[in-house]
């Protein structure tokens, strides 16, 4: 913090308008490797969907015009970075860091016990930041594409489905470790649908997702150990319901059941993320 410039102020992201806000974090995300743009119904999503607190988030101000932002998630005990960014012509000037340092130090005054983020595992210079910041390294995230191609189906059955809001419930099941975070989900969001196999009584495999007739969004996925086949046989059958839909799901570890049964469907890496955490 020292060496931030005395002309840039740093405060609560409460102190701007919202569509002030929206516009930092588009330009706070200008020219990163991974296109983001979001409106400002995407970014009240975002805030909502990964519970956001604005009042810990923090934004950096150069002549009252904000510069920079980072937001803060918190579920307690955890904290999350859902976004980090600053303008082009303001970086370089540590105000990253002092933005960074300014969250972790609302974490400590709400007594969290840890920060988690992810970096896209080349971005060399975000992730000497973060470890110098005290963060490590915990997992491989990959954020997976399908092309749109249709998939044999395998023991066509009609597909089952619970009510989304039982993902908690199975999450805790059929994960060995929690998810990452943008993949917890308390309350999916509305038209989210959650397909289970073998059956809805005894839910050993399960997806969560959006699905038409051009893509299937999966949120989550998971299935009990030695149940790869029954996950399997129903992603071939969300297919068989949706034969030209292309596919995407973000930040599934590279150690989960689900991605050899993904990858022998077809699903490819579109990129990868590291997730980092900072015990506190």
């Amino acid at each position: 913090m020292a060496s931030l410039n005395a002309a840039i102020r740093i405060q609560p992201a409460t102190h701007i308008a919202f569509d002030a806000l929206v516009h930092v974090f588009n330009t706070g995300y200008a020219a990163y490797r991974v296109p983001v743009q979001l409106d400002a119904l995407d970014l009240r999503h975002h805030i909502e969907q990964n519970d956001i607190d604005l009042d810990a988030s923090q934004v950096a101000l150069s002549e009252n015009q904000p510069v920079g932002m980072v937001l803060l998630g918190i579920r307690q005990p955890c904290a999350w970075i859902g976004g980090l960014g600053v303008e082009l012509a303001h970086r370089r000037q540590g105000i990253a860091r002092a933005l960074m340092q300014a969250a972790i130090d609302e974490a400590h005054a709400r007594s969290l016990a840890s920060i988690q983020l992810e970096v896209i595992d080349d971005n060399t210079a975000a992730s000497n930041l973060y470890r110098d910041l005290g963060f490590q390294t915990r997992r491989r995230l990959l954020v997976l594409e399908y092309p749109s191609k249709p998939l044999p189906a395998s023991d066509v059955r009609p597909l089952e489905m619970l009510d989304a809001r039982q993902i908690s419930d199975l999450q805790r099941r059929l994960h060995p470790t929690p998810p990452p975070w943008q993949r917890q989900f308390g309350t999916p969001g509305s038209g989210a649908q959650l397909w289970v196999s073998p059956n809805a009584d005894d839910p050993r495999a399960y997806a969560l997702g959006f699905a038409t007739d051009t893509r299937v969004h999966l949120l989550d996925i998971a299935c009990a150990a030695g149940d790869e086949a029954i996950l399997e046989t129903l992603i071939r059958n969300i297919y068989q319901t949706h034969p030209s839909a292309d596919g995407r799901l973000v930040n599934l570890g590279e150690n989960e059941r689900a991605w050899p049964v993904l990858e022998k469907l077809g699903w490819r890496e579109y990129l990868a993320q590291f997730e980092m955490q900072l015990a506190l």
